[in-house]
């Protein structure tokens, strides 16, 4: 859980492609470490667009990296929960 909150902090400065880099990851993350989450990221709000030809910013970048942060802590955490 340490790690997605330190890329998190890493990300307050970053570039729009340093953003996408660490979107990457952390969809690849989400992939290997918790592949029943895969089926939610099609169903992201955040991804569906209002506007016919969206533009897509360093904060929107920001706003989906942080979803897919706050899916993976709130799945770790009901998991335990569990255990």
């Amino acid at each position: 859980m340490v790690f997605f909150i330190s890329l998190f902090n890493n990300l307050i400065m970053k570039t729009k492609i340093e953003v996408y880099e660490a979107i990457i990851e952390m969809k690849t993350i989400i992939h290997d470490t918790f592949p029943e989450l895969v089926c939610f990221l099609d169903e992201m709000t955040v991804t569906i667009p209002k506007e016919a030809h969206p533009k897509i910013d360093i904060e929107i970048l920001k706003e989906y990296y942080c979803s897919l942060n706050d899916i993976v802590l709130k799945y770790t955490h009901d998991k335990s929960k569990i255990i």
